[in-house]
């Protein structure tokens, strides 16, 4: 198969997932997660394990699909796919850095229309 024929096939794919999910009435969203640190570095970093654990978790589960530290480290991102921002929100609670009152989080939720090829998966 030629690339422009796979990029074809590829769009059509996409464009059938989005359109099928709005027909069956599933609800397709992902949000940003957006985390700002409330404590010194030091705090921050005391529980750095712990977060990273959680995060591991929640990457098993198919829930976070990428996430960082900030540039400048003044918190973090992650980019995540769920039921609802309801749901999402109380699996926040389960992170350490929440649970310690080490970050406050602002979710933007967006229902992806398009995606780079190779990550039609998201959808």
């Amino acid at each position: 198969m030629s690339l422009t024929a796979l990029r074809i096939v590829t769009a059509s794919a996409e464009r059938f997932m989005v359109k099928n999910a709005y027909l069956t009435g599933r609800k397709i969203s992902m949000f940003v997660i957006m985390s700002t640190y409330l404590k010194p570095m030091d705090q921050v970093d005391a529980f750095l394990k712990a977060h990273r654990a959680f995060l591991d978790a929640q990457y098993a589960k198919g829930v976070f699909l990428a996430s960082g530290p900030k540039v400048p480290r003044t918190g973090g991102v992650i980019l995540a796919k769920a039921s609802s921002r309801d749901k999402l929100e109380e699996i926040m609670k389960e992170d350490p850095f929440s649970q310690n009152g080490i970050s406050k989080y602002e979710f933007i939720e967006f229902a992806p229309g398009k995606v780079a090829s190779g990550l039609e998966k998201l959808l």
